[in-house]
């Protein structure tokens, strides 16, 4: 464009407006809402899930605490542990993601229906676990958490049944 010139023309200046005059900014942020309610069915599912996500969880914890006991790998008792203390958070994740993406609901509800095989499992775990405890077989040791298997301490469990650990309780009526 050779020859052509533009003309620069200066902007007027205007005055500011006085602060009683001037306006509004024009960004108002969307206020904050609960989110909504749930209705009883989901309110149930989501708590089924959590609970399910728990039984994962300790399912790992339980793994690798006997990996580490059985030194079948280099799993320490605080590993065990930290995954204890998060287990309630990540089982609630994976309701939350369970409830918001229908694949992965699919898979994850699939995975956790156990039906009356589920339920026994639930009922023999502890058991042996308190077994485990009695013999003093890695349970006390630190490498599982007895109630995070629905074990506990031998003397806890003689006291709640009335013996003394002496063997069987000779109470009298």
């Amino acid at each position: 464009m050779a020859g052509a010139t533009t003309e620069f023309k200066p902007r007027e200046k205007q005055a500011r407006p006085a602060a009683d005059e001037r306006r509004e900014p024009t960004y108002r942020p969307e206020p904050i809402t609960d989110p909504p309610k749930q209705s009883k069915a989901d309110q149930l599912l989501q708590h089924k899930r959590e609970q399910a996500g728990l039984g994962i969880m300790q399912l790992l914890a339980f793994g690798a605490g006997l990996l580490g006991r059985f030194k079948i790998a280099p799993v320490l008792p605080e590993d065990v542990a930290a995954i204890a203390v998060h287990s309630p958070g990540i089982a609630k994740g994976m309701a939350d993601v369970a409830a918001e993406d229908e694949k992965f609901a699919r898979v994850f509800d699939r995975v956790t229906a156990m039906g009356p095989y589920g339920a026994l499992i639930e009922t023999v775990v502890p058991l042996a676990m308190q077994i485990a405890a009695n013999h003093n077989k890695g349970v006390r040791a630190g490498t599982l958490d007895p109630a995070s298997m629905g074990a506990m301490h031998p003397d806890a469990l003689m006291a709640m049944v009335g013996g003394n650990g002496d063997g069987p309780s000779t109470t009298s009526s």
